[in-house]
């Protein structure tokens, strides 16, 4: 066996999941999950999830079109590629989110919550939500037009949104899952940064304010301030990590 110990049971345990190994393999992985009772639930939920959505997808009178396909198969591989997928479910899940109508707080497992000061477990759910948000945009002809105005779904979750400064407009909002609870997502075009999404999600420990922060990640940089318990982070595909810090920081004074 070649590679990280652990990667290499985390891929047999999602083959053990969609039922891809032959019964000596599905030993190994039973005997490992033995001895890791919590992993060994998390699986059994996954496990009831997926035999759900594949009832559920056998109902669909007719399958996806080929564009929602498409858009669900770049989901998972960019969820893939950060090593995300046992923290949302596979292609499966994308597909029937959409044509069944169900809602992501429904299809995801709850997880425990991550401690107030962890920023980079948030930035790595703000690039999961990025993707599910690309998703949805992607499917736009087949949907409808996502809305524009987040203040609806920002006052049902509790969130406390920022003012935009002037030239900034809101191209998509989104109520979105994520391990904690519910964000909100919103797709920004600025005159500066230029396309941008801002993630909020209500924290479940009371901390202090924290200033803007951000960091360079491949091409483009992430950026996270906290205010009043919300955790926002800020994603840019293709600007500097300083420029976004300086986005942030506006953002973080512009509050009624």
């Amino acid at each position: 066996m070649t590679g990280d110990p652990q990667d290499q049971i985390e891929t047999d345990i999602a083959a053990f999941i969609n039922d891809q190994l032959d019964g000596e393999q599905r030993y190994a992985v039973a005997e490992h999950l033995s001895r890791h009772p919590g992993r060994a639930a998390e699986v059994m939920a996954e496990m009831r999830l997926t035999e759900g959505l594949r009832l559920a997808m056998a109902a669909v009178e007719s399958p996806p079109p080929p564009q929602m396909r498409l858009a669900a198969s770049r989901l998972e591989t960019g969820l893939a590629q950060r090593q995300s997928l046992r923290r949302w479910l596979p292609f499966a899940a994308a597909a029937a989110m959409f044509v069944m109508g169900w809602t992501a707080q429904g299809l995801y497992p709850r997880t425990p919550e991550t401690p107030s000061g962890d920023i980079a477990r948030l930035f790595e759910t703000a690039l999961d939500v990025q993707d599910a948000v690309s998703l949805r945009i992607a499917l736009s002809n087949d949907l409808g037009p996502m809305p524009k105005d987040p203040t609806r779904i920002a006052a049902r979750l509790g969130i406390d949104l920022p003012r935009l400064p002037q030239g900034w407009s809101i191209r998509a909002a989104q109520i979105v899952a994520t391990p904690e609870r519910p964000g909100v997502a919103l797709v920004i075009e600025t005159p500066d940064l230029g396309e941008i999404l801002l993630f909020s999600v209500l924290r479940s420990v009371d901390g202090p304010d924290m200033p803007a922060t951000a960091t360079a990640r491949g091409d483009g940089a992430l950026a996270f301030f906290e205010r009043n318990r919300t955790a926002f982070v800020l994603v840019d595909n293709s600007g500097t990590a300083t420029d976004l810090r300086r986005g942030a920081e506006v953002l973080r004074h512009r509050f009624n």
